[in-house]
């Protein structure tokens, strides 16, 4: 039997409290925690790190975040053999596991990709050169539009159409403050855009040739498959085919 509440004050408490409550229980939110299969791993600054190396390469990873998207990875090779190596990550795929590592065999066949930085890359060249052009194509059309202005202003206001040339200053002033904002809005783009593109030349792993001893580090970007419980990380490279495995847990927070 549920207890009766008469006392107006302690009802509008328990009301508070039952409110509170399901309010913090809807806040909760499920993170995605990506891990390292291997037991055998080391920390470096806050990062798990897992390491393994055949003849030809050493190559040490850690999951280094995430976006909404994709997990991002950041590895260093290192080519320890003698022969010169080309490290091309259009070639790096991996694999999702939706069961576990050991019976998902058959999914072998379904090899996904990572993001390849130079595609990644042409595309923001083609989104540059697109907002260059809408830019000058706006900015020009602009331009004619507040001439026109200024023009039929001057001449409505030598005629003596005081009315139509202010119509047609107030209108050429509009022009000049669109042109202002259209700058700022092309700017703001123009500098998303430039980040990106140093992003992808600079942060991301691209192609590279290695030669004895020498090593080479970056970030890995794979698709998201959120539903897999484990993926293993392929890096063929020459007669070399090191794997990765790592361990996706879904948390409450």
């Amino acid at each position: 039997m549920l207890p009766v509440i008469k006392n107006e004050s302690a009802l509008i408490k328990v009301l508070l409290l039952l409110v509170l409550t399901w309010s913090l229980s809807s806040c909760t939110y499920r993170q995605l925690i990506v891990t390292p299969s291997a037991s055998d791993t080391f920390w470096k600054q806050g990062r798990q790190y897992v390491e393994q190396s055949d003849s030809l390469l050493r190559i040490v990873i850690c999951h280094e975040k995430k976006t909404r998207q994709n997990l991002i990875f950041y590895a260093e090779i290192t080519n320890t053999g003698e022969q010169p190596q080309l490290i091309d990550p259009s070639a790096f795929y991996f694999i999702p596991h939706y069961k576990s590592l050991s019976t998902d065999t058959s999914l072998k066949t379904s090899k996904k990709f990572l993001l390849d930085p130079e595609i990644e890359l042409g595309r923001i060249n083609s989104a540059i050169n697109r907002e260059e052009s809408s830019h000058k194509t706006t900015q020009s059309l602009n331009a004619f539009f507040f001439l026109m202005g200024g023009v039929l202003g001057t001449v409505n206001a030598v005629t003596g159409n005081v009315d139509e040339a202010s119509e047609n200053f107030e209108s050429a002033g509009e022009t000049v403050d669109y042109m202002n904002e259209e700058q700022a809005d092309h700017e703001h783009e123009m500098d998303l855009l430039e980040n990106a593109r140093s992003f992808w030349e600079n942060e991301v792993l691209r192609k590279t040739t290695l030669y004895a001893g020498q090593t080479v580090g970056g970030l890995l970007i794979y698709p998201m498959i959120k539903k897999a419980k484990f993926i293993s990380l392929y890096f063929p490279v020459g007669n070399s085919k090191l794997k990765f495995d790592f361990k996706q847990t879904w948390k409450r927070m």
